[in-house]
């Protein structure tokens, strides 16, 4: 049987979100909240609906130079709108403790993400039609439990720097040089 990433159908997708951020203790604790409601439709041969809620939140607190967090978002899932292998998709939930120490131009910390996680699967997915049905696994590292180590230094430089958020910064840290 041949497949075709051609649906005879069309695919439709909405979704709409908010994000809360309440600071309190005098900016000591910061608690966020992002919910997300996805709509998606195929029609055609792949004929499918699927409507859910994703949803991810955190906590910082901060004392002095030290800050721990904690994080978590649901599971990324919704409809594929070309592909030869799925229509429907379905990630994994993450989540992370992650605690830090900043002093100045210095950002270090150790997070444990997804610590009590024993699998490796990252996402399931089917393709589902009127010929045929189709189901994968997929495996990935970073769905497994792992700690990351990260150390971040910014240099100053030009006449005035303004620096990010570097708490919230995952991979570097940002600066921008202001005239």
């Amino acid at each position: 049987m041949l497949r075709s990433i051609i649906n005879s159908g069309d695919c439709q997708n909405f979704d709409i979100g908010i994000s809360f951020t309440a600071r309190l203790f005098n900016r000591s604790l910061v608690l966020q909240l992002q919910p997300r409601m996805w709509f998606s439709k195929l029609t055609g041969i792949y004929n499918d609906t699927y409507n859910y809620l994703m949803v991810s939140a955190s906590a910082t607190y901060y004392l002095k130079s030290f800050y721990a967090s904690l994080y978590y978002s649901t599971a990324d899932r919704g409809l594929t709108q070309y592909s030869l292998n799925d229509t429907f998709y379905r990630g994994k939930s993450s989540y992370q403790l992650k605690l830090g120490w900043r002093n100045k131009n210095w950002n270090i910390s150790v997070a444990a993400v997804n610590i009590f996680r024993k699998n490796w699967v990252d996402q399931t997915s089917r393709l589902n039609s009127i010929y045929f049905d189709q189901y994968n696994t997929v495996y990935n590292s970073s769905s497994h439990q792992f700690v990351n180590i990260t150390a971040s230094y910014t240099f100053g430089f030009g006449k005035k720097v303004q620096r990010g958020d570097e708490v919230q910064t995952v991979s570097s840290s940002g600066s921008a040089i202001m005239k």
